[in-house]
């Protein structure tokens, strides 16, 4: 599968921990297709990855995954947030499915704002997702993103793909 970053910065290059701007994901956020990528900077860049190597969270059930629910309270523990948020946390990370009471739950467990604790919810999924022994994830974002792992990002300049062009 292809995927695009868009960046204002001509020759970009990784650090360990992401881009360098903004949010410290451990990874790079990427876009499913050229022009939603083209929209956060005009120099645009691709990677390929396995789609199987991206965690995807549609089929994991709650709890009865136990890898999935380890790894989680392992970064729970890292992020210093005590087992009896199990529950919470298993919405803002695994699940992405806060509802507004929930949210706030949320941003007030970290003592965040609402795009940090959002922001906070991504790494952590991230963070996730390595655990597993998986190269990325998907987001529920206003993209639909996928975001990999630093060390599993290689860019390449890319060109806007002939088949898009058509659909457009």
């Amino acid at each position: 599968m292809k995927l695009y970053h868009g960046s204002m910065i001509e020759n970009l290059v990784i650090s360990e921990s992401g881009t360098g701007f903004g949010y410290d994901f451990g990874g790079v956020f990427f876009a499913r297709n050229y022009g939603t990528a083209n929209e956060y900077g005009k120099h645009v860049y691709q990677c390929e990855i396995d789609i199987n190597d991206i965690f995807m969270n549609e089929d994991i059930p709650y709890l009865e995954n136990g890898a999935v629910g380890d790894a989680l309270l392992e970064i729970m523990a890292e992020n210093e947030i005590d087992e009896s948020h199990f529950d919470l946390c298993w919405q803002a990370v695994v699940s992405e499915d806060l509802d507004v009471q929930r949210r706030e739950e949320w941003e007030n467990l970290l003592g965040m704002d609402h795009d940090d604790a959002a922001w906070e919810a991504q790494a952590m999924r991230i963070a996730l997702a390595r655990k597993l022994g998986f190269k990325g994830c998907d987001m529920d974002d206003e993209c639909g993103s996928i975001a990999l792992c630093t060390e599993f990002v290689t860019l390449e300049p890319a060109q806007e793909d002939e088949e898009e062009e058509e659909e457009e």
